[in-house]
């Protein structure tokens, strides 16, 4: 009876024991502290440890390593060893407050790492940013910013942490406006004519929650009022700039010119945006064989970069069963007839590589007929290697826990640093990030690695 009651206790003896080798081990006590990964002291309290993790749920997930001790030397100089629990009984104590506040599953996975020529184990907390807003054990809810830890404490905080947390919406709250802002709007008499052309307006408008307590809310006023920015004012409007600058970040010497405003309702508002982007992409010539030439963009490529904020939906047309924890790799290809200059793109550094990908300027026929290592690729560096993502793929797939090696290959050379660690040039590979080229064809997969250590 006393076993059974002990194991109940102290969850730790029940979770996986990994083997690291020495590089593994060196990159772990080598960790950057930052927005995603962090190192402690096996000495430090669990209590102040929940404050890291509280953070990472509450932000965008993260990585926590106990048991890397950290010096500081002369000249602020760091330095860590792997000082890990003598054994796994140790860490009872921490298991059993993290246990109660951050319960092992989906949102919380936690494992053991031992190497053979280091002290200790180290516990490895791996984090998934979770919908519901997470408290750490002094009862106040954390965020991630760099490598600190911002407890959320005034109301204002709190409130900002539930939109951002998708917990409680802006849009649905109730506004003093009065109603009759979006009851006796003509936007409102026309799209009823259009789509429900029976329906009352205040009865149609309370039916769809956009009159609550006779009270219009956000979303009412966003959508049906003739003009939204004189109840919410500075929330609800568009502003288009145009930089004349190489530069990745725009500045107020550079403007184009004085920046356009645009306002009334969200069905105006994206109609204008888009005809005014346009307009002025359109009058932009670019450098042709002999001459500027002038842009022209498909209508419906402008309208999606505007109304969907940067994000492209691509639709499977088969579908597919998908358990939210395997290993998922997406495969992105394309065969354009011609190539031209290229831009940025942003990518989220995942603190590990996540692209397999080659390139060809139409010398090796369609993507979609390679396979395998064919074509062969003619660099190490510059295909057949991971390298780091660079796009951020959101809500595919979580790290599969207990498994310390890759069905993927590793790498068969580390790829150089990119020149730009922010972005990376779209149809190129990292080791020609210095150099503008024009690629037409390109092969990639972004996967989700199940290792326990950054590759």
């Amino acid at each position: 009876m006393s076993e059974m009651v002990q194991e109940k206790m102290f969850p730790s003896a029940d979770l996986p024991e990994v083997g690291v080798s020495e590089s593994q081990a060196d990159l772990v006590t080598r960790m950057d502290e930052g927005q995603f990964s962090d190192v402690k002291s096996t000495a430090i309290a669990p209590a102040k440890l929940s404050h890291t993790i509280s953070a990472f749920a509450n932000t965008d997930g993260g990585e926590l390593y106990i048991g890397i001790s950290e010096q500081i030397l002369g000249g602020n100089v760091k330095q860590r060893e792997w000082d890990g629990f003598p054994d796994i009984e140790a860490a009872n104590g921490h298991m059993q407050a993290f246990e109660r506040y951050f319960p092992l599953g989906n949102d919380f996975q936690y494992e053991f790492m031992r190497c053979t020529n280091r002290k200790g184990v180290v516990l490895h907390v791996t984090v998934s940013r979770t919908q519901g807003i997470i408290t750490a054990t002094d009862g106040k809810a954390y965020i991630r910013r760099g490598a600190q830890n911002l407890p959320q404490i005034k109301s204002d905080e709190l409130r900002r942490l539930e939109y951002t947390k998708g917990v409680i919406s802006f849009e649905g709250h109730t506004t003093k406006a009065p109603k009759e802002l979006i009851v006796e709007s003509p936007i409102t008499s026309d799209y009823l004519n259009y789509v429900v052309p029976s329906a009352q307006p205040a009865a149609w408008l309370r039916k769809q929650a956009l009159i609550l307590n006779d009270m219009p809310t956000v979303a009412g006023l966003l959508l049906f009022a003739e003009e939204p920015q004189a109840p919410l004012p500075k929330r609800c409007g568009i502003k288009v700039y145009r930089y004349k600058t190489r530069e990745r970040e725009g500045f107020r010497d550079v403007l184009g010119f004085d920046p356009i405003t645009i306002e009334g309702g969200l069905y105006q508002q994206i109609k204008e945006a888009v005809r005014v982007t346009i307009e002025i992409t359109e009058s932009i010539p670019r450098m042709g064989d002999d001459s500027l030439e002038k842009i022209q963009y498909p209508r419906e490529t402008l309208h999606e970069i505007i109304t969907n904020a940067g994000y492209v939906m691509f639709n499977f047309t088969t579908s597919f069963d998908y358990n939210g924890t395997n290993n998922l790799l997406v495969d992105f290809s394309f065969n354009n007839s011609s190539s031209s200059a290229n831009g940025f793109c942003h990518y989220t550094y995942t603190g590990g590589s996540r692209i397999l990908h080659y390139t060809s300027n139409s010398t090796d026929g369609d993507p979609l007929t390679w396979s395998g290592r064919t074509p062969s690729p003619a660099e190490p560096n510059s295909s057949g290697s991971f390298s780091a993502a660079a796009a951020k793929i959101t809500g595919v797939a979580r790290r599969k826990p207990n498994r310390a090696a890759s069905s993927l290959e590793s790498p068969t050379s580390s790829p150089p640093p990119i020149v730009y660690p922010e972005r990376e040039m779209p149809g190129i590979s990292a080791t020609a990030c210095e150099v503008t080229t024009s690629i037409a064809c390109r092969h990639e997969r972004f996967a989700r690695r199940p290792s326990t250590l950054p590759a």
